[in-house]
């Protein structure tokens, strides 16, 4: 019955990660080949009742499986915070634990109201626009530094024998951290994008105004020509009817040398 209850356990664990992984880079299940990837992923995951273990060979096998599909850097960035979602509410739970040991009937509803509120914030924020930039090695080393001090603070939490405590306060003090600086991110992201639009709608705008400029200016050139034109004809039709050719001519060059001088 243990092992059934693990089993259920990892895979829940896994398959939320999967779905925050697959909600920060805007996947979707379109094909079968997808579907069999991720069955591929849970049930080697799955056999592997070692947590450790288990959680590394999953990290590893969702990079192998999709770096070919995008960027390795937004990859490993987008399933190391999904990891540190599920990891950071393992501990959570596990304070829970320590701290009222009267509510431990009820941490099954617990872990999913937190799941569930963290799934439907993470698209309520658009948080994937935070993972959209190519070569963001910023935001990644912040998720490796805080993937691999949580999990050693995890480690050390698994095999210390004493009050455990302020251990796990500790951890989740480092998470509460780590979300604030990729708050603290996503803001300057979104503050850098709303500046560079400004500056492109300034910059259209200007272009509008030198195109409209250059348009005014080419229609007053056109009305001038008309209005010449006009008068040209005007005196050709004069001329024509008294017959006198030399007249016609000059005001031929007389008109060919004024438009050459306009333009």
């Amino acid at each position: 019955m243990f092992a059934i209850f693990t089993y259920l356990l990892f895979l829940f664990s896994y398959s939320y990660q999967l779905l925050i992984f697959y909600k920060l880079n805007q996947y979707r299940l379109g094909s079968i080949k997808d579907i069999l990837k991720i069955i591929i992923i849970l049930v080697i995951s799955i056999i592997i009742l070692d947590f450790i273990i288990g959680q590394a060979i999953f990290l590893i096998l969702v990079i192998f499986f999709y770096s070919k599909k995008s960027q390795l850097s937004k990859i490993v960035s987008t399933i190391l915070f999904a990891n540190l979602i599920t990891y950071a509410a393992d501990l959570f739970i596990r304070l829970i634990g320590l701290s009222f040991p009267i509510i431990t009937s009820y941490f099954v509803p617990i872990a999913v109201t937190y799941y569930v509120l963290v799934y439907f914030l993470i698209k309520r924020v658009k948080l994937y626009q935070l993972f959209i930039k190519e070569k963001n090695y910023l935001l990644l080393g912040l998720i490796v530094y805080a993937f691999i001090a949580l999990h050693i603070i995890g480690l050390i939490s698994m095999k210390a024998n004493q009050d455990l405590t302020g251990i796990l306060i500790t951890a989740l003090l480092l998470f509460i951290q780590f979300l604030f600086m990729i708050y603290a991110f996503y803001i300057q992201n979104k503050l850098f994008d709303r500046r560079l639009e400004d500056r492109l709608n300034k910059e259209r705008e200007n272009n509008l105004k030198s195109y409209l400029k250059n348009l005014e200016y080419s229609e007053e050139k056109l009305r001038r020509f008309k209005h010449d034109y006009r008068n040209m004809l005007i005196s050709l039709r004069n001329a024509i009817k008294e017959d006198d050719n030399d007249i016609l001519i000059n005001k031929l060059d007389r008109y060919s040398e004024n438009r050459s001088r306009k333009f």
